[in-house]
């Protein structure tokens, strides 16, 4: 292999690393579930969303979610529990959940 081979490779692998790194988004986070771990109040996710989840009688809750919604998208969700929950999601900064709707 020449040289300029290796370079281009290790360029390659480079790139791919900031890539994927950029890909990644952090969220404000103040629910857990068994796909999401906050650590002091930051989940991060790739190619996913940040969520806001409105529960009438819980409150506003921060999240990741694993798939990429539309940025900005909200929709309504009917929980187990019978309430009707709002739940907006976004990707296109980090804390992206927080700075588009902030706890009331």
């Amino acid at each position: 292999m020449h040289p300029s081979d290796y370079i281009l490779a290790l360029s390659a692998i480079l790139l791919l690393t900031t890539v994927s790194h950029v890909a990644a988004v952090r969220c404000k986070c103040t629910k857990e579930s068994e796909t999401v771990t906050c650590t002091d109040g930051v989940c991060e996710t790739e190619n996913g969303s940040c969520l806001m989840l409105d529960h009438p009688t819980m409150g506003v809750h921060y999240t990741c979610h694993t798939r990429g919604l539309k940025d900005g998208s909200c929709h309504n969700k009917t929980s187990k529990s019978g309430a009707e929950v709002r739940i907006c999601g976004c990707n296109s900064q980090d804390f992206c959940n927080f700075s588009m709707w902030p706890d009331k």
